[in-house]
């Protein structure tokens, strides 16, 4: 699976200087695409009978919600985020939680 893409949003905070609510909300373009093949062959019968996959797709949405906590120099930021990308041939929904710890200097 391979993807990447160019998109547009906003990206509301509420900071201080030792806690924060972080967002982003985009749209654009996220040509994501899977391939998936076989090749299946044995000794009986040498021919190969390849089968191939694709899916693609181009138009989709992001977002991502989080907070962070910061006590002296070290942080956290933990972070939801979601990804859609559809099209005619396909649709992907990918999401995962980030948990980094932040050091300040």
């Amino acid at each position: 699976m391979n993807g990447g893409g160019v998109y547009a949003g906003i990206s509301p905070k509420w900071k201080t200087k030792y806690f924060g609510l972080t967002s982003d909300f985009a749209v654009g373009i996220f040509p994501i695409k899977e391939y998936a093949s076989a090749v299946l062959a044995d000794e009986a019968h040498p021919n190969f009978t390849n089968v191939n996959q694709n899916k693609a797709s181009v138009f989709g949405a992001m977002a991502s919600v989080g907070f962070y906590v910061n006590v002296w120099r070290i942080g956290i930021n933990p972070t939801f985020n979601v990804l859609y990308a559809g099209g005619a041939g396909a649709g992907f929904f990918l999401y995962g939680f980030m948990l980094p710890l932040t050091i300040t200097f």
